[in-house]
């Protein structure tokens, strides 16, 4: 039986998810307390990965009656995305751009590069 082989990231890669998920999380006391259940939940790492998808759902359930906490949270996505480091890219695209698939009006409020991404991950050639 195979098994995936990917990146292998350190501590101090994974301690950049983790500030990127605790700065969306100071949007709203709604991620405030999705941050905390995942990143309390066990010691280490293993849980900041979801906190990014949990953030998707919570946006995508929002997004009309909380639009300028989506906003700002899609900036800092954006902002943080065009760094270019690789685990932050890999966990923006795979934990929360994946989450929006079938999601079109979300995908349209996407800042340019994340919905650049969006469009790589759906297919689209341009």
């Amino acid at each position: 039986m195979g098994r995936w082989v990917g990146p292998i990231y350190s501590e101090a890669d994974f301690e950049k998810v983790r500030v990127l998920d605790e700065q969306v999380a100071e949007l709203h006391p709604d991620l405030k307390a999705i941050y905390d259940d995942n990143v309390n939940a066990e010691e280490g790492y293993g849980l900041v990965y979801i906190a990014m998808s949990e953030y998707t759902f919570w946006a995508t359930a929002h997004a009309d009656s909380h639009f300028p906490v989506v906003q700002r949270m899609f900036q800092m996505l954006e902002s943080a995305y065009r760094t270019g480091e690789e685990i932050i890219e890999e966990c923006i695209s795979v934990m929360f751009l994946e989450n929006l698939i079938g999601e079109p009006q979300m995908i349209a409020l996407l800042p340019p590069s994340l919905r650049r991404q969006m469009g790589r991950i759906l297919g689209e050639t341009r």
